[in-house]
């Protein structure tokens, strides 16, 4: 069975061990992108394969440059996902929440709503603006709330490799 989260309401459908972890770059002195990059970096260094779903098409190009340089003597291997078909990289960096690549963890700058059950780890990086968070908290207590989801609160990031 799969989670399902809806704006305002809770479905049945569950799966036991999803992991919903909060990343707040504002405690870590970055900016979202970069938290997102380093979360996405450590996972990938741990063998799990990783979407990373920005939300906005613009910001899929500055992933994408993120990712090749994240570090100078090596770059986290990737793929940018165009909407269809699959990918088979270790890392897919993609506008919109999906799972091309058969990842275990989907590192997001938007709210995942409805998309948990297509992963085991799900990291939601906290908008930088105070008056943007307002949907976060709702999100956060909905999860904290469902039944077989683990809920963390991350302020600390990998560093750079």
């Amino acid at each position: 069975m799969g989670l399902v989260w809806a704006r305002g309401q809770e479905r049945t459908r569950r799966r036991a061990g999803v992991k919903v972890e909060f990343v707040d770059p504002r405690k870590a002195g970055v900016d979202r992108l970069e938290a997102a990059v380093r979360v996405c970096a450590w996972h990938y260094e741990q063998g799990r394969r990783v979407v990373l779903a920005t939300g906005d098409k613009r910001l899929v190009g500055e992933a994408d440059q993120r990712l090749w340089t994240f570090d100078p003597g090596s770059f986290v291997a990737h793929g940018v996902w165009q909407g269809r078909g699959e990918l088979d990289e270790p890392v897919v960096v993609s506008a919109q929440i999906a799972n091309p690549n058969r990842a275990q963890v989907l590192v997001s700058l938007v709210l995942p709503e409805g998309k948990e059950e297509e992963f085991s780890w799900v990291v939601v990086v906290l908008p930088e603006k105070q008056e943007e968070l307002e949907p976060y908290r709702a999100y956060y207590k909905q999860m904290k709330s469902t039944e077989g989801v683990e809920v963390f609160y991350t302020q600390r990031l990998p560093s750079r490799m």
